[in-house]
């Protein structure tokens, strides 16, 4: 395995030759207005061995550490350049589906997030929660083999650029505040998802607010356990 110094010293070396086909360093959320610049970047990033460096190599990772993954963040901001696409795509979804995902969920959506295919959003906060995920009342009921999903998320990054997003919604409105949620992989072009952006106090919309209308997602959209939500979430 290539050492943490050694692969710090090829990260700084391709960065010098390449930091300047990077979009400007926009943090955690992708801007709308970047979201072809960033799919550029992390198909760029994919080619050159420098995504998913601590993921396993059968989903397109390098096999690394998440030493080596560090040793990367910190060479991009040196040169300050996005490390990532986004950080819901490609640090909390990619890890829950590493830690919680079944195979068959890991091949669908693992490689597609590391070579810029797919952006991920994160679709948590409500109006009438904020930020008490716990008090969340966006619902899925089973339908036999799939669920219905009614509700409303807002302060939602990426959603308008999103082709794929993380969902808490309670399954169990009988348990207890952090019991009965499950945690669910959306497609955002689905029936029934509306995504409209959230105009703030300062003019700016950053953030978005989208809408479940009786969405049906298969079986296979719940991530983990059914009721674990919060455990996958955490």
């Amino acid at each position: 395995m290539t050492s943490v110094d050694a692969f710090r010293d090829q990260a700084r070396d391709w960065l010098a030759a390449n930091a300047d086909r990077a979009p400007r360093d926009y943090g955690a959320i992708l801007p709308a207005e970047l979201a072809d610049a960033g799919r550029a970047w992390q198909r760029a990033l994919f080619d050159a061995g420098f995504a998913g460096i601590h993921w396993p190599e059968a989903h397109g990772g390098r096999g690394l550490t998440t030493d080596h993954t560090a040793a990367w963040v910190v060479a991009c901001a040196e040169v300050r350049v996005p490390p990532f696409l986004n950080m819901v795509g490609c640090v909390l979804t990619g890890g829950a589906l590493l830690t919680f995902g079944t195979p068959e969920q890991q091949s669908a959506h693992l490689h597609r997030i590391i070579d810029g295919t797919d952006v991920w959003c994160q679709l948590f906060s409500e109006p009438d929660a904020g930020s008490d995920l716990a008090a969340l009342t966006t619902r899925a009921e089973r339908d036999g083999d799939r669920w219905i999903v009614n509700g409303q998320k807002v302060w939602c990054s990426n959603g308008r650029v999103a082709d794929r997003g993380i969902l808490l919604a309670r399954t169990d409105p009988a348990a207890a505040p952090h019991k009965g949620i499950s945690f669910f992989l959306v497609d955002m072009h689905a029936a029934g998802v509306v995504t409209r952006p959230l105009r703030q106090m300062n003019g700016a919309v950053e953030f978005d607010e989208v809408f479940l209308t009786a969405v049906a997602l298969p079986a296979a959209a719940l991530l983990g356990p059914e009721h674990a939500g919060w455990m996958v979430a955490m």
